[in-house]
C-alpha cells in the first residue's frame, strides 16, 4: 500500500487473505493476497459455523465525521445511435482525453445505404396505408351504409390514421438521421473530457440505442459520499468538507458540500452527499477511493464494533450480527477508526452480538455455534 498504516491485522475471506490497515485519516483498507497459511477458524460437521462473538456498545458521537467516498465525473454522454451502425476506424480509446469535436470514431457508408434504402421503401409503403385510411376516414359515413366497413372498424379510424400518420414521422426521422450521418461519417466529441468507456471497434455492428461509448467530465469530478440520517441536521450546502484520496500522494483537498440528496437508503439509513474537486491536471479518476472529514454541528449515540467485524462489499460496510441463532448480514455507517474499533453510525443496536472471527465464510442466514 502507499499510504502510511497505523495498524493493521489479517483475517480470512473465500480462499484469500484479507490484510485490513487503518490510515492516517480513519479508513479502512482490504489488501487481497493469497490464502495459504492464513489462520482461519473450522466449521463444524452439522454446517454449523463456530464464530467469535463481542457485545455492541455505544458512545458520544466526536463532531469530526470520517466517511468513505467515490470520484465520479461531473457530467457524463453515452454515445448512442436510432438505427444500426457499423463502424469502419475508431480513433480514440478507453482512457483518452478528447477535446470539444474531437473525432472518436468513423462510420461505415455500407451499412448506412443498405439502411437507407430500406427505410425508404418502408415510408413508401406506409405511405400508400396512410393514403388509403384517410380516404376510408374521409368517406366513412357512406362505406358503412354501403356495408364496405363495419362499426368496429368505422370506430377505429381516427386511432388507425394517427397511428399511421405517426409511423410515417418516425420513418423520416430516422432517413434525416442516416442522411446527416451520411453527409459526415466521422463522429465526434460532444463535450471535452476522458473517454471512460469504449466498446468500438472496427468492422462491428452495434444495435439502435446500444452505448458505444462513454465520454466523461472530468474537471470539475465529483466526490460521493454517505452521511448517516443521525448526521443530517449538522450538515448543509456549504459545510467544508477535508478530501484525501486513497493511493494518491497529494495533499488533501479542501472542498465544500454542493448536494445533499433527498432520498434516504433504507438499509444503510444513509442519504448521498456530494462535493467538487478541481482536476485540471486529470490525476483524479472515476472510481477512485477517498476518505471525506467534515465536521457535524450535532452529537448524538453511536455504536462501537471492532474492526476486525468489518468487511467492504462494493461501496458498503458490513458485518454479521447474530439473531436467533443464526448470521444476519448487516450494513452499517462507519463514522471513525479509533484503534481496533470503528464508531458506527447506524446499523446496529446496543447489545447486539457481533461476530469478530468466523464470518468469512457466511452468508445470511448461515446458523452459528458463539464463542466469546
Amino acid at each position: 500500500m502507499a499510504l502510511a498504516t497505523q495498524d493493521g491485522y489479517t483475517t480470512q475471506l473465500s480462499g484469500a487473505c484479507v490484510r485490513i490497515y487503518r490510515t492516517s485519516l480513519g479508513f479502512i483498507l482490504l489488501a487481497l493476497t493469497s490464502c495459504s497459511g492464513c489462520p482461519g477458524l473450522s466449521t463444524p460437521p452439522d454446517n454449523t459455523a463456530s464464530v467469535v462473538v463481542q457485545t455492541v456498545s455505544e458512545t458520544q458521537s466526536s463532531p469530526l465525521v470520517t466517511v468513505y467516498g467515490v470520484v465520479h465525473p461531473s457530467n457524463t454522454i453515452e454515445i448512442t445511435f436510432p438505427s444500426l451502425v457499423k463502424i469502419d476506424q475508431v480513433t480514440v480509446h478507453a482512457g483518452d482525453t478528447v477535446a470539444l469535436g474531437a473525432p472518436l470514431f468513423k462510420l461505415s457508408a455500407d451499412g448506412l445505404n443498405t439502411q437507407l434504402a430500406q427505410l425508404r421503401a418502408q415510408k413508401k409503403e406506409q405511405e400508400a396505408i396512410l393514403e388509403k385510411t384517410r380516404y376510408i376516414l374521409t368517406n366513412r359515413d357512406k362505406l358503412l351504409q354501403e356495408g364496405k366497413i363495419d362499426q368496429t372498424q368505422y370506430a377505429g379510424l381516427d386511432t388507425e390514421t394517427k397511428a399511421t400518420e405517426a409511423t410515417v414521422e418516425r420513418i423520416q426521422t430516422d432517413i434525416s438521421t442516416l442522411e446527416q450521418n451520411l453527409n459526415n461519417l466521422s463522429v465526434t466529441s460532444p463535450i471535452a473530457g476522458q473517454v471512460i468507456e469504449s466498446r468500438a471497434a472496427p468492422g462491428i455492428q452495434y444495435a439502435a440505442k446500444e452505448i458505444v461509448m462513454k465520454i466523461a467530465t472530468m474537471d470539475p469530478v465529483t466526490v460521493v459520499f454517505p452521511v448517516s440520517v443521525d448526521d443530517a441536521p449538522g450538515i448543509a450546502i456549504g459545510t467544508p468538507v477535508t478530501i484525501k484520496l486513497t493511493n494518491v500522494a497529494t495533499e488533501p483537498f479542501n472542498s465544500t458540500i454542493r448536494y445533499i440528496g433527498p432520498t434516504v437508503n433504507p438499509d444503510s439509513k444513509t442519504f448521498e452527499v456530494w462535493a467538487s474537486l478541481p482536476n485540471p491536471q486529470g490525476l483524479l479518476k472515476a472510481n477512485m477511493r477517498a476518505t471525506v472529514q467534515y465536521t457535524s454541528s450535532v452529537t448524538h449515540r453511536v455504536f462501537i464494533v471492532p474492526v476486525s467485524a468489518l468487511s467492504m462489499r462494493e461501496h458498503d460496510a458490513v458485518l454479521f450480527l447474530v439473531k436467533g441463532g443464526v448470521a444476519r448480514h448487516t450494513t452499517v455507517t462507519i463514522r471513525e477508526i479509533k484503534g481496533t474499533n470503528a464508531i458506527v453510525g447506524s446499523g446496529v443496536q446496543p447489545g447486539d452480538l457481533v461476530i469478530v472471527q468466523g464470518w468469512e465464510r457466511l452468508q445470511d442466514g448461515s446458523p452459528v455455534d458463539l464463542r466469546h
